[in-house]
């Protein structure tokens, strides 16, 4: 996704990782490892044979980690996000999971799209930024088939569908 902007330094990118239940902090100040967010909360260490920025204990052992998504919820990050931290190319900020739902909610209320977990957070930290109405915002975007947000209908306060078709690849 940041690829084709990395030549052009007027862009700004910001990544958003998860932040899990509070992000890395508590609402008093504690830290606390309920959360995803490598790159705001991470140090550089080994995993699977690769250097990179991972959540670890001081002495080297892999922490948990926690995302509502299930597809953020790992305690090291790429080669690329890696580097581009290093350098300061791009600005990583962290969701949590209850701005993670609030976002789904408001996506699927004004787009019309049932979005994965995994976008919804960008939605949400570019609305808490500051924007100028001449700036363009790009965003990435996934949608999840209905029947993967059911466990979520509960604590999304939003309907889901009770009875869906079986999914087949190449439906979109």
């Amino acid at each position: 996704m940041f690829t084709a902007f990395l030549p052009d330094k007027e862009v700004q990118i910001v990544g958003v990782e998860a932040g899990g239940v509070h992000g890395p902090w508590l609402p008093d100040g504690s830290r606390t490892d309920k959360h995803a967010a490598t790159l705001t909360d991470g140090v550089v260490g080994v995993l699977h044979g690769s250097r990179t920025y991972l959540l670890q204990t001081p002495d080297g052992q892999i922490k948990e980690t926690h995302s509502i998504s299930a597809g953020l919820d790992y305690p090291g990050v790429g080669p690329q996000h890696a580097s581009l931290k290093a350098t300061g190319r791009v600005d990583y900020k962290f969701a949590t999971d209850s701005q993670a739902l609030d976002a789904m909610r408001v996506v699927s209320r004004k787009e019309g799209i049932v979005p994965a977990l995994e976008s919804p957070p960008r939605r949400r930290r570019s609305d808490r930024s500051r924007v100028q109405s001449s700036d363009d915002l790009l965003f990435f975007r996934s949608q999840r088939f209905p029947s993967g947000v059911r466990p979520l209908g509960p604590r999304c306060r939003a309907p889901v569908p009770r009875k869906t078709e079986p999914y087949t690849p190449g439906d979109a």
